[in-house]
């Protein structure tokens, strides 16, 4: 027979559970969640907790600004690589200096709480979050179809623009999404040689970047849907090249949130210059990280702001790397599911929107995962008009030749207004507009001391 616990022994028992409770709670604070906020947790339909962390390591350069020399700073980042090693390490993404961590079972709030904590980590980590699993920001709805509203005089004034160009196939668009039907016939022209995100190979790799779900296929005939072949529709930028870019082995389209980045950094680096991406998880901090190394080679990230119709305003849409885009109504309202808020850029159209789907198909569907591939388009559509532009001046144009919605001037509804593609092809064959966002320096390149992995062992390929 067991006996009761002696009083002193209870006691001892609850020290301890408070001091593992605060040691949890210091750590949950330094990564971001504060005293009041609910801990990382999942949402229904938007983000689900994995088992998976982005640790996030302090840089050289940061130490090094909080009064570290440059030896102390080595040796911080050595014992906190030592702390994270000690974990079960899934991969390291070296571009941004962050390891993708197995939490082994353990609740994931406790997990980084503990990690924050250690010594190691409260001196080297920046951050840890979940690698959440996101979903495609998606709701299809009609098998077919009978025009494509957007394009028309009262929106995009898509006609006209492509008067003045309709794209070239030296600029690329990426989809990062869960493949591309690559017979669709409205798909097969400038298609480059696709990637598999979750396998770290290219097409010609073995790699399979075909349609695992259908939500790939459509994000993919908004934003470069071929054009004048007499077939089906026709994409925003209709005579650029496009990449698939497949995050995904999972029939659901479930997507973690290292592998949508990793790709998307991924394609810049083989010399694309737009990543659309069309799922949830856009709040993240690990985006906007994405989004400031794409800047800094070059290209832009261009993302979804979800379909929860959640107020977003992590800070101000132009103090960030990142276009984020809400979804319209063919009567210029925000769509009831978007979300908005001052951390979202602009918005497009998002409703009944006709694009390709699987089986060589059209449909109609709804949800910001479309209105994202429609301003991705017109991204690659301005620098293909003028290639000379930066990023900066190319997200400059794209916000200046929005129409303007909601209250006058930028609002935290619509951003800076509705896409629109005649004034932004106006405005990018005219006289460059001086760029009013600071241009973003490229990342640390410290090297820790494992090596990164090696995502591509040949130059992507272009078939037509």
């Amino acid at each position: 027979m067991s006996r009761a616990m002696s009083l002193p022994t209870l006691l001892a028992s609850i020290l301890v559970a408070s001091a593992m409770m605060a040691v949890e709670a210091r750590g949950l604070r330094r990564a971001g969640v504060s005293g009041g906020a609910p801990p990382f947790r999942n949402v229904p339909g938007v983000q689900t907790l994995s088992g998976r962390v982005i640790v996030k390591m302090k840089t050289a350069a940061t130490l090094r600004r909080e009064g570290r020399s440059p030896e102390e700073a080595e040796a911080i980042r050595g014992r906190a690589r030592e702390e994270v090693l000690k974990h079960s390490v899934k991969r390291r993404e070296s571009r941004l200096d962050m390891y993708i961590v197995d939490t082994d079972g353990a609740e994931e709030n406790a997990f980084i709480g503990t990690l924050m904590s250690s010594q190691a980590g409260q001196s080297g980590i920046e951050r840890i979050e979940p690698d959440y699993l996101v979903e495609p920001t998606a709701c299809p709805n009609d098998s077919r179809f009978q025009s494509q509203w957007h394009h028309d005089e009262a929106h995009l004034q898509s006609c006209a623009a492509w008067d003045i160009h309709t794209g070239s196939p030296e600029v690329t668009v990426a989809i990062c999404d869960t493949g591309l039907e690559l017979t669709h016939p409205d798909l097969m022209g400038n298609l480059k040689e696709g990637y598999n995100a979750v396998d770290k190979l290219w097409e010609g790799q073995g790699g399979n970047v075909s349609a695992e779900h259908p939500h790939g296929t459509m994000c993919a005939g908004c934003a470069v849907g071929n054009g004048n072949n007499g077939l089906g529709i026709s994409g925003v930028g209709w005579s650029l090249s496009h990449r698939p870019m497949r995050v995904t082995n999972a029939a659901s389209g479930g997507a973690y949130l290292s592998d949508l980045t990793h790709a998307a950094m991924t394609a810049i680096d083989v010399g694309d210059k737009v990543a659309s991406v069309s799922y949830s998880g856009v709040a993240s901090a690990v985006v906007r990280d994405a989004g400031t190394y794409i800047k800094s080679k070059g290209g832009l990230l261009v993302w979804a702001a979800g379909n929860d119709g959640a107020n977003l305003d992590w800070g101000s849409r132009d103090d960030d790397d990142v276009i984020v885009v809400g979804a319209s109504t063919s009567a210029d309202d925000r769509a009831s599911f978007s979300a908005y808020g001052n951390s979202v850029d602009v918005v497009a159209p998002g409703a009944s929107v006709l694009t390709t789907t699987l089986n060589g198909g059209y449909a109609y569907a709804s949800g910001t995962s479309f209105a994202t591939p429609l301003t991705a388009g017109l991204v690659g559509l301005i620098w293909s008009a003028n290639p000379s532009l930066t990023p900066n001046e190319v997200e400059q144009i794209l916000k200046q030749g929005c129409d303007d919605l909601g209250e006058v001037g930028v609002d935290a509804t619509f951003g800076h207004g509705r896409i629109n593609s005649l004034k932004a092809l106006q405005m990018a064959t005219a006289t460059t507009p001086a760029p009013t966002t600071t241009p973003t320096p490229a990342p640390s390149t410290t090297a820790a001391t494992t090596a990164p992995p090696s995502p591509t062992t040949a130059a992507p390929t272009t078939t037509t």
